[in-house]
């Protein structure tokens, strides 16, 4: 005859613990009649106790991963940088990189460098195709830690919060202007080293590049297609996927030669940026 138990075990699904699960096993234990007429003492040395724990140790252990792995599965609850990346995919949302620090630089000349009354003077070029190099002006500071930290002057749109390597930073100035705000000029510094490679691809397709030195700023990867003279033709665009409408069009893709296609970023969980 089956036996009936006199109520029903108290765990939870929301709270399966390792003391919760010994103490429901044990009055399972104690009132069922084909163990408790011979174990009724429960001691902590008996062998018995010794298997009741063992086993809510493992429940705990697999109540505790469960959990875990069920949690990651939501972005409410989620902890995992992994797991809330994965999550904002599904649904396309875009992670963003961090953004540069700006500093507002004042340039003036303290005598006159020209006998023009007008002239442009270049103070940080881009990208330099006989040398491949990037030659920006720089300057040196110090941040609230003591650190030493460098800024850059860089081609960038502030309202757009755009950079362009291609181009100089030039200043306008104006010797016979009387106002002294057209003798001088601002320029933007921002935060930070930027780093430049030149790849040759010779893969077909899933081509990856990754970019291991962080922090990766906002709006500052840019490709660029070389001549073979690796002077820069023209700039390869970035799309949020590579089904995206904007991906597909031909009027999009007129421009690009063969294996020129649109790339597309992620952000890992290390905040590495792969291409």
């Amino acid at each position: 005859m089956a036996q009936i138990l006199k109520k029903l075990p108290r765990t939870s699904t929301l709270g399966i613990d390792y003391e919760n699960i010994k103490q429901d096993v044990r009055e399972i234990i104690q009132e069922d009649p084909r163990y408790n007429k011979t174990w009724d003492d429960f001691l902590e040395s008996s062998v018995g106790s010794l298997l009741l724990e063992m086993y809510a140790w493992i429940a705990d252990q697999l109540a505790s991963r469960i959990d875990w792995f069920t949690n990651e599965n939501f972005i409410s609850t989620a902890k995992e940088k992994e797991s809330v990346i994965r999550l904002l995919k599904l649904i396309g949302y875009k992670l963003k990189l961090g953004y540069a620090s700006e500093a507002v630089v004042d340039v003036s000349f303290v005598s006159q460098v020209s006998t023009k009354t007008r002239f442009a003077e270049t103070i940080s070029r881009g990208y330099v195709a006989s040398s491949k190099t990037l030659n920006f002006k720089t300057i040196s500071a110090i941040d609230r830690d003591g650190n030493a930290t460098t800024f850059e002057a860089i081609s960038y749109s502030p309202e757009t919060q755009t950079y362009n390597y291609n181009d100089s930073v030039i200043i306008n100035i104006n010797n016979a202007s009387s106002r002294e705000e057209d003798k001088s000029a601002k320029v933007y510094f921002l935060q930070g080293k930027t780093n430049m490679q030149i790849i040759t691809i010779d893969k077909a397709e899933n081509y990856k590049l990754v970019l291991s030195s962080v922090p990766v700023i906002q709006n500052s990867i840019k490709i660029y297609r070389l001549n073979n003279a690796n002077s820069i033709l023209y700039e390869i665009p970035e799309v949020d996927s590579f089904i995206d409408r904007r991906a597909q069009e031909s009027a999009f893709a007129a421009n690009l030669q063969i294996r020129d296609v649109p790339y597309i970023r992620n952000i890992e969980k290390d905040d590495t940026v792969t291409i």
